[in-house]
């Protein structure tokens, strides 16, 4: 079972990515995030869901933990959403949104994505309000503060998906977030965190 890849990008498909580990080509499907982000020839670290099937052998690639506990979430908690669906969710609404909209019970929202109707989306909101991965939310519901926020949190794994100790990265990202205040953003807090990480 392939769990995480530590490669190289060599390749950038509409839906996937091609990584080389040691000489090996991975091919990873990808949220739309991750392939647009992807440059070739450049360092990539993927969390990765393996899912076999009779006739297939399939990576789905995520920058966070987070990320992929999302795929975990909607994939075997929602009736009707498979691999393919989960992908193009996360594709289509950040985790925030997402997270809002179920939240919110905000069915339009959800079904922005393409190929999930109000049906599956009402399936998602009911399935999921209220099982959050943990981090995302506060205990009463309302999105949490930086450092313990979505985007810090999603901060903090990407460090740590980089070898960085996870105390060290909480700790600098914390630092980017005070440095940063409202103007954080994903690619900010780890360019900054990176620094002090350092």
């Amino acid at each position: 079972m392939i769990a995480r890849l530590n490669g190289t990008v060599v390749d950038i498909g509409l839906s996937h990515l091609i990584v080389d580990v040691n000489g090996v080509g991975y091919l990873v499907a990808c949220t739309a995030h991750e392939i647009k982000k992807a440059e070739i020839d450049k360092p990539i670290v993927l969390f990765i869901e393996t899912i076999i099937r009779e006739d297939a052998f399939l990576l789905y690639g995520f920058a966070t933990k987070i990320e992929q506990d999302w795929f975990q979430l909607l994939t075997n908690k929602v009736q009707g959403v498979g691999a393919k669906s989960a992908i193009a969710m996360l594709s289509t609404l950040s985790l925030s949104e997402l997270a809002t909209a179920i939240q919110n019970e905000d069915v339009k929202a959800i079904s922005r994505t393409p190929g999930v109707g109000p049906k599956v989306a009402q399936r998602v909101i009911a399935e999921l309000k209220g099982k959050l991965p943990a981090g995302d939310f506060t205990t009463n519901g309302t999105p949490a503060s930086p450092p313990v926020g979505l985007i810090a949190s999603e901060a903090i794994q990407s460090l740590v998906g980089l070898g960085f100790d996870k105390s060290k990265a909480e700790k600098a990202i914390r630092a980017a977030v005070d440095e940063l205040g409202d103007a954080a953003d994903i690619a900010s807090l780890i360019r900054i965190g990176l620094a002090r990480a350092n």
